[in-house]
């Protein structure tokens, strides 16, 4: 069986098309679900996979272990926040912990996290199936395909996007140019 995750309600056309008999559509949200029960389309919600752990504790004890995740040449991150030979760390920890601004979007992340792992440990698919629109969601589901060493089908729906959006502005910057041009040109006659 192949799962196919709709994490952003703008792509289901695109996703619709790669569904198979076997298929499962997990959905992201509210708005993707009622899209899949009026096309009557086998999913499951997110939420229908429970997290054991209790994602606070586990967020808790993340923020608190990862400054002291060796990255390079056997350092710490707080070994790098140095400057004469004092460590900064304290502020860069307290802006990214303490402010209460990021806790919320640390345990919301995790949360995904463990939900997706969950996905693919009850459903054990073969492949997996979604559009790789370089958002956290995306990532999340990359990581972990590649961590259960699962086959992913993902299409770059976002690269095209991109292009299109390049094209118009330097287009709309060659007309300004061009305009700008024109009016000094006339301002020197």
């Amino acid at each position: 069986m192949d799962i196919i995750f709709v994490n952003n309600i703008k792509y289901i056309k695109k996703l619709l098309k790669e569904k198979k008999k076997d298929g499962l559509f997990i959905a992201f949200d509210e708005k993707i679900s009622k899209l899949l029960d009026e096309k009557k389309i086998n999913y499951k919600r997110l939420e229908e996979y429970p997290i054991k752990e209790d994602i606070n504790k586990k967020t808790i004890e993340w923020i608190k272990d990862f400054p002291n995740q060796k990255i390079k040449n056997n350092q710490n991150i707080k070994e790098y926040f140095t400057y004469q030979n004092v460590s900064l760390w304290w502020l860069t920890e307290f802006y990214l912990f303490n402010t209460g601004v990021f806790f919320p979007a640390y345990q919301n992340i995790l949360l995904k996290f463990e939900k997706i792992k969950n996905i693919i440990k009850c459903e054990k698919p073969k492949k997996v199936i979604f559009i790789d629109d370089k958002s956290i969601n995306s990532e999340l589901i990359k990581k972990i395909c590649n961590l259960y060493k699962i086959d992913q089908f993902r299409s770059e729906e976002h690269t095209s996007e991109l292009q299109s959006h390049s094209f118009i502005s330097y287009a709309f910057f060659c007309w300004k140019k061009k305009k700008n041009k024109k009016k000094n040109n006339e301002q020197y006659k």
